[in-house]
């Protein structure tokens, strides 16, 4: 086993396996936020011109439940600095408390957390990390607390939010709501608003995650078709590296024979690589499109969001792409402009988290791919070995990564695909360069 140049001995060997091993923890990591953040971001959040209370929810549910396909929704508002204690009014905690009418998944963006019934005016939802340090534990289901005077049990666990608790906002409740979370995206949500006449600006979160995904993807393609691209272009270089192979299979033609024998090995040496050389190209074109096949299933967006919202009917419908344009950049400026709920933190940071993630993975796969060629097939063995290990670990401390890799197998196969093809780039360049 010898790295390029093998001048590193040792010490680039470690190198070379750390390098692989810090791309497979940044890997994994980011992978597992950018699917995170697209299962976190549900729905569209309006912020609303007018507040809306109690029996404005009502009289939309009950006009939505008359509809052929009722949607869900959630008005509700969240209010820092809200204080709550344990059932004996010993341990006191300031919380965000969220009131809700209507979907609590939706309210708090979390797919995970059970649903509070729309008169259960005792429950409550209690963010994990406040029930540890209340009660020492995330085992309070069924437990009771004290929350602005009132006695509340705890009906669920929100494994996500953080410092948050959530009620429904019961028959006493007469204040108004300042957030709308509509269970649709684009024209289903512009419906929904323009069928209850509600106005306000959508907090555009799916641009978070839809960018976070984006992030994901390309690392993916990169990492298993830049090498086939690479492979291809050496491709046509490749008839003269078989001629050279295919010429010194045959005996060196002795200084009495005639010529007749050398120009036919000329001629044979010549045509023959290059039908070695478009099966090559074949076979590097199948391989691409393997590889597409095992990519393409295992990273599905995650959310409800539809890229088909950004594309117009006609592409030469220049007006949409002007339009489209106005509203994507008011929508994010908004988004980064207005005070934003703790739920709506999490989304944006978790995206922001594994964007930064899958690029520390780009440039730590860069730096291997780099000390790859050269290395004997045992190495090559070995790194794979690592990072289904380095995988396997990630998934038994985390138990998120360990649910996204069983639910899309294919990412196991993909970073020791593009890494078993950058190794066999390697050789055919070697193989080029000392056959010029």
């Amino acid at each position: 086993m010898v790295l390029r140049g093998d001048r590193r001995g040792v010490r680039g060997y470690v190198v070379l396996y750390l390098l692989w091993l810090a791309f497979t923890l940044c890997y994994g990591y980011g992978l597992v936020q950018a699917d995170l953040a697209a299962r976190l971001h549900r729905g569209t959040v309006v912020v609303l011109d007018a507040g809306l209370g109690r029996e404005d929810g009502k009289g939309i549910s009950d006009l939505e439940a008359e509809e052929d396909a009722p949607m869900d929704f959630a008005l509700w508002r969240e209010t820092p600095g809200g204080i709550f204690a344990d059932s004996e009014g010993r341990s006191r905690l300031p919380a965000a408390v969220v009131d809700c009418f209507g979907s609590t998944r939706l309210a708090c963006q979390d797919g995970s957390a059970p649903e509070l019934l729309f008169e259960d005016g005792e429950g409550c939802l209690l963010s994990a990390d406040l029930a540890r340090e209340l009660f020492g534990s995330e085992n309070v289901v069924g437990q009771t607390l004290f929350c602005r005077n009132r006695q509340m049990v705890i009906r669920g666990i929100l494994r996500r939010g953080r410092g948050q608790i959530v009620l429904q906002a019961g028959e006493e409740f007469a204040e108004t709501m300042d957030r709308l979370t509509v269970g649709g995206t684009g024209s289903r949500a512009d419906a929904f608003l323009l069928r209850h006449g509600l106005s306000g600006q959508k907090l555009s979160l799916d641009y978070a995650s839809l960018a976070a995904k984006l992030a994901a993807w390309i690392l993916l393609l990169f990492v298993g078709l830049y090498p086939l691209y690479g492979a291809y272009r050496l491709s046509k270089e490749c008839p003269a590296v078989l001629c050279a192979a295919e010429r010194g299979g045959y005996p060196a033609p002795d200084s009495r024979e005639t010529e007749w024998p050398v120009v036919m090995e000329e001629k044979a040496a010549v045509s023959y690589p290059r039908s070695r050389a478009f099966i090559h190209r074949i076979c590097i074109l199948a391989a691409a499109c393997l590889y597409l096949c095992l990519l393409i299933p295992s990273m599905g967006w995650g959310g409800s969001f539809s890229v088909n919202e950004l594309l117009p009917t006609k592409w030469s419908d220049f007006a949409f792409w002007s339009r489209k344009g106005q509203e994507v950049a008011a929508s994010i400026g908004f988004l980064f402009g207005s005070e934003k709920t703790e739920g709506e933190q999490m989304v944006l940071w978790t995206a922001a988290v594994g964007i930064f993630f899958l690029f520390l993975a780009f440039l730590f796969y860069w730096r291997t791919a780099r000390r790859l060629a050269g290395v004997s097939v045992y190495t090559l063995a070995a790194l794979i070995f690592f990072h289904w290990a380095g995988l396997a670990v990630l998934a038994v401390r985390c138990g998120e990564i360990s649910a996204v890799l069983a639910a899309h197998r294919s990412l196991w196969l993909a970073a020791p695909f593009g890494i078993a093809a950058v190794w066999q780039r390697g050789r055919a360049s070697d193989c080029v360069s000392r056959n010029p």
